[in-house]
């Protein structure tokens, strides 16, 4: 009985070191686990966009909640390479819930394009991603 014991206490002590390097480095995000424990808010973003349109970019933001508590006063930057930006507020958005907004941006001529897009709400939670829009023209 004894060697079983030590045996599974062994096998719990590596298993606990293994997860406790991968949160110290970052591969276990473990953020919206503890927002839902301390009922905090905990902004996700994404986005979608149109392709291959004429001299413009049609951007889509979609900003989730995963946390254990509400987020208030909800705001969306997108900036373009040109150093334009846009803002949109998406006010309250309660746990589990996602809400979109729209951003278009006029270009003077056709290629890629690398924007970045930020959420950002009044109880401190943030995130933020930057992706690559392809648009025809001159």
């Amino acid at each position: 009985m004894g060697k079983k014991l030590t045996i599974s206490l062994g096998v719990i002590a590596i298993i606990a070191v293994i997860a406790l390097v991968l949160v110290v480095t970052g591969i276990l995000n473990t953020s919206p686990i503890t927002s839902k424990i301390t009922q905090e808010p905990y902004l996700s973003i994404s986005e979608t966009h149109g392709q291959d349109l004429w001299l413009r970019a049609e951007i889509r933001i979609y900003v989730a909640n995963n946390g254990g508590a509400s987020a208030s006063e909800v705001m969306v930057n997108v900036g373009s390479p040109g150093g334009d930006f846009q803002t949109k507020s998406l006010g309250y958005i309660a746990e589990g819930e996602t809400k979109t907004a729209d951003f278009t941006f006029t270009l003077l001529r056709g290629g890629n394009y690398t924007f970045h897009a930020t959420a950002t709400c009044f109880e401190g939670s943030s995130d933020s991603t930057t992706f690559t829009v392809h648009v025809n023209g001159l």
